[in-house]
């Protein structure tokens, strides 16, 4: 998912734009949308024009929290001469979303 923020004028009819880095000017219909946590904590700017008024700036901070993991394997071993255990394959919890539904999770080893 994507996160930025959504400012609201507080007079009807006032028209609301985002800071854009690279024209260096309040000329985005839509806040910049971050994706990733290591992106760090972003600021939006915003300004709320509106003829016969002055100009409103504001910004806020958008910050998207790193979510641990946990890959789990199942405990396994062998007397010597014995035939491998089977291996089941490894679960993966606590994520939210698909992010890391194509992860390849299957249990290699070498002898």
């Amino acid at each position: 998912s994507a996160y930025g923020v959504e400012a609201k004028a507080s007079l009807e009819g006032a028209t609301v734009k985002y800071w854009n880095e690279e024209t260096e000017a309040y000329d985005l219909d839509e806040s910049p949308a971050f994706t990733d946590w290591t992106d760090g904590p972003k600021t939006v700017k915003f300004q709320a024009t509106l003829y016969g008024y002055e100009a409103a700036e504001g910004e806020a901070t958008v910050t998207i929290n790193k979510k641990d993991v946990s890959i789990s394997v199942a405990d396994s071993s062998k007397v010597y001469g014995a035939d491998d255990p089977a291996f089941e394959k490894a679960t993966i919890t606590e994520y939210v979303g698909e992010d890391l539904d194509g992860i390849d999770l299957s249990v290699s080893r070498t002898d």
